[in-house]
């Protein structure tokens, strides 16, 4: 197992670059197969992540996650965790510069996670233990269900999806009390193949005149009716 600095929280350094979201990402993301598991309480929120311009030549990944379940079924203590699954292109110092969501950590571990098998796609249930996963540990106390966890994130120097799998442990209030519960699910991640994340600027630009001129469109029927 690698385990690196951890960073993150309240007290976690700017990033040096701005984050700009690509507006297409949740359009270019339905393209790729997002399975998930219904029973999940700690998820990727509908439409995550965003895609933004990075440092350099990389790319900023931003994972929105939830807790989910009824008043107070499902908990976050501190030590719970959740990860995404080989992540590719990783680039650690950058993510490191990241600021995360307060009472969390992000580490980067290359130990093998025996997730469940998902929807029968993974029949052993274990990941490449070559490949990076990024961990997001709880430090910062209990969180109760329902709620919004925020934007979790990390660099990459890929900017296409794919599907990645995520992976996490939390507790749920059953008749004995609170139990460990096992989370898992796909999410799109980036990879080399696959539709790409961020809309070229030509692309982009297409698609802002289409609006303009749809606007437009609708301006002037609102003007001819009023003069007629």
């Amino acid at each position: 197992m690698r385990f690196f600095k951890s960073s993150g929280g309240e007290h976690g350094p700017p990033h040096r670059c701005a984050f700009v979201v690509a507006l297409a990402t949740a359009l270019i993301s339905a393209a790729v197969t997002v399975q998930s598991v219904e029973a999940n309480t700690i998820k990727p929120s509908l439409g995550t992540p965003g895609v933004g311009i990075g440092p350099g030549a990389e790319y900023t990944w931003s994972y929105a996650m939830e807790l989910d379940g009824a008043n107070g079924s499902a908990q976050i203590l501190t030590g719970d965790y959740f990860a995404f699954i080989d992540v590719q292109g990783l680039d650690e110092t950058e993510t490191d510069n990241l600021v995360q969501p307060a009472g969390w950590t992000v580490s980067y571990e290359t130990k093998t996670f025996n997730y469940a098998p998902i929807n029968g796609f993974f029949s052993d249930g274990t990941d490449d233990p070559t490949q990076d996963n990024v961990v997001y540990t709880r430090t910062g106390g209990t969180l109760t269900s329902p709620m919004a966890l925020g934007n979790f994130l990390f660099v990459s120097s890929l900017h296409r999806l794919a599907n990645m799998v995520y992976t996490g442990n939390d507790h749920e209030d059953l008749l004995l009390g609170l139990t460990p519960s096992n989370n898992n699910g796909f999410v799109a991640g980036p990879s080399a193949t696959g539709p790409d994340a961020v809309p070229s600027p030509v692309t982009a630009g297409s698609g802002l005149l289409l609006l303009a001129l749809l606007g437009g469109n609708r301006l002037r029927r609102r003007t001819s009716a009023s003069l007629a």
